[in-house]
């Protein structure tokens, strides 16, 4: 007897359930056609900004000096990149008679630098390859997913004049070599990895002096028909070729880390003179216009409701009751 009335129950949640989602998409579109409304009534007020805006970045473009934007991406090797990263931000390219000294350039080529900034890399998928660049700076330690690559470094440089770009690269290079604790730090890796080198191939004779010996041995056991006959099992045989083999691969990456990390930081892509200019008008006109438009929008409300917002400031009841209600 029940099951009637529970469907006419289902029935009306469900009409109320639609009638509610049609007076929601309802009020969205009102409240989105007010504020098409209102904007169209302040076009006066949006226009004539950013005609203001047009005017201002045309002033600043005449006045900026234009600059271009180079690269260079490395990897510190065994040394922690941080050490590094903090080495080269350090630079201060307010002071450019500091960093002409700092970087063994002259104040005038200092004065045609903009900016030196170092970032690091980040790896996505923990398969130690750079997936992207930390330029804004957001990295998360506690974010397990993503982590810091330890030597990459991704430094970026802004010139006036892309003229001194080999000598800026000379100088950041050295720079980086000369700075006495990232030195030490790196005589003392290449230290541990030459006495590892060596500890390798102690280990490498040694397993080749027991596999000679045990292959001497087996070779002397002979049955009476002269046949050879092998005493030692085949999974023994298979451990001394695959421990030689293992240590052969370290022995290679440790040669080849050795040949590549003479210097402190070895560059991977180097700088490349850049001919496209960054701050163009477009660029200017762009923020310039974007920005006096949606201030003069406001403007206009201000304007609007300026004897409202007075009555309200100068009303100290109402302030009162705003401060309460806080």
């Amino acid at each position: 007897m029940d099951k009637p009335n529970d469907e006419i129950d289902i029935f009306e949640f469900c009409s109320r359930l639609g009638e509610t989602a049609k007076n929601c998409a309802i009020s969205v579109l009102i409240f989105l056609l007010s504020i098409v409304i209102l904007v169209f009534r302040k076009l006066m007020w949006i226009g004539a900004a950013a005609l203001l805006g047009v005017l201002v970045g045309c002033i600043v473009f005449a006045v900026a000096k234009p600059y271009t934007v180079s690269s260079l991406e490395a990897s510190t090797g065994g040394v922690e990149n941080t050490v590094v990263i903090d080495h080269i931000n350090k630079l201060d390219v307010k002071q450019p008679h500091r960093l002409a000294n700092a970087l063994g350039i002259t104040k005038e080529q200092a004065d045609k630098i903009r900016s030196i900034k170092a970032y690091y890399g980040i790896d996505v998928n923990r398969d130690g390859v750079v997936d992207y660049v930390d330029f804004d700076e957001k990295y998360n330690p506690e974010d397990t997913m993503h982590r810091r690559l330890r030597s990459f470094v991704h430094l970026e440089v802004s010139l006036f004049d892309e003229s001194i770009l080999p000598k800026l690269r000379e100088g950041l290079l050295r720079y980086i070599d000369d700075n006495p604790y990232v030195k030490s730090l790196h005589e003392i890796i290449k230290a541990q990895e030459e006495q590892m080198l060596v500890a390798v191939d102690n280990e490498i004779s040694k397993i080749e002096k027991l596999q000679m010996s045990q292959l001497n041995r087996e070779a002397n056991r002979l049955d009476s028909s002269g046949t050879t006959i092998f005493m030692t099992p085949e999974s023994e045989n298979r451990t001394f070729s695959s421990d030689i083999l293992e240590l052969y691969e370290k022995r290679h990456e440790l040669e080849k880390r050795k040949q590549l990390f003479k210097n402190t930081i070895v560059v991977i892509h180097d700088f490349i003179p850049s001919e496209e200019i960054v701050n163009t008008l477009a660029y200017y006109l762009s923020k310039s216009v974007i920005a006096l438009s949606i201030l003069g929008f406001i403007t206009s409300l201000i304007w609007q409701y300026r004897k409202k917002l007075y009555a309200l400031l100068t009303d100290e009841d109402e302030l009162t009751k705003l401060a309460q209600k806080k």
